[in-house]
C-alpha cells in the first residue's frame, strides 16, 4: 500500500500540467495581500496625520485662551466669538474624529497642579465633567488623543482582527492671564 501511494505521489510531482495556473493563483493571492497591507498602511498613516494636525490646531487655540470653560471669561479679548467654550470643544473634537471614522477615542487635557498627588490635573473626554479647565499664564497644557485603529483589509485575509492604539500628544503654554491683580510679570 505504501508503495502505491509513493508511486502516485512521484507521478503527480513529475506531472507539470496545471502548474502555471497554480503559480498564477498564488501570485495573485500574494499581490492581494500586499495591496491590502499597503492600503491599510496608507489609511492608518493618513488618519494619524489628520489627528496630529487636529491636536496641533486645538492645543494652539486652548493655549491662546488659557484652557476651556463653560462660559467665556469676563473681558476675554474678542468676546464670545473668539472663545472656544467647553461644549464647542467637545463638539469640535467629536465631529472631527468621527469624520475621520474614529469612533473609539479618549481625549485628555492635563495641566500642572502641585496640589494633586500625581502633580497633574487631568480632564478626560468623553467622560464629561462640569468643571472648567482654566490654565493661568505660562503654565503648560497637555492635550492627548488616544484612539484605536484597525487593519481592515488585511484582517479580511487573516483569521484574527488586527488592531492597535495610537496616541497623539501635544503640549502648549497658556498665553492668557485670568487675574491681573496677581500679575508678577514675565521673567
Amino acid at each position: 500500500m505504501r508503495e502505491i501511494i509513493k508511486n502516485k505521489t512521484i507521478k503527480l510531482l513529475k506531472n507539470k500540467k496545471g502548474m502555471s495556473t497554480l503559480d498564477f493563483i498564488i501570485n495573485v493571492f500574494i499581490l492581494l495581500i500586499l495591496f491590502a497591507f499597503l492600503m491599510d498602511l496608507f489609511v492608518i498613516a493618513y488618519r494619524q496625520y489628520q489627528v496630529t494636525h487636529l491636536t496641533n490646531d486645538v492645543i494652539r487655540v486652548i493655549s491662546k485662551q488659557g484652557g476651556v470653560a463653560r462660559n467665556t471669561p469676563y473681558n476675554f479679548p474678542g468676546g464670545n466669538e473668539n472663545y472656544l467654550t467647553k461644549s464647542e470643544f467637545e463638539q469640535l473634537m467629536k465631529n472631527r474624529l468621527e469624520g475621520m471614522k474614529i469612533t473609539n477615542y479618549k481625549i485628555s487635557l492635563s495641566k500642572k497642579n502641585p496640589s494633586y498627588p500625581s502633580g497633574e490635573y487631568t480632564l478626560h473626554y468623553p467622560n464629561y465633567s462640569q468643571t472648567d479647565f482654566n490654565v493661568d499664564y505660562q503654565e503648560y497644557i497637555k492635550l492627548e488623543v488616544k484612539y484605536e485603529y484597525k487593519w481592515s483589509l488585511i484582517s479580511s485575509f487573516l483569521p484574527i482582527p488586527l488592531k492597535g492604539e495610537f496616541v497623539s500628544t501635544k503640549i502648549g503654554y497658556s498665553e492668557y492671564k485670568f487675574d491681573y491683580n496677581d500679575w508678577e510679570g514675565e521673567l
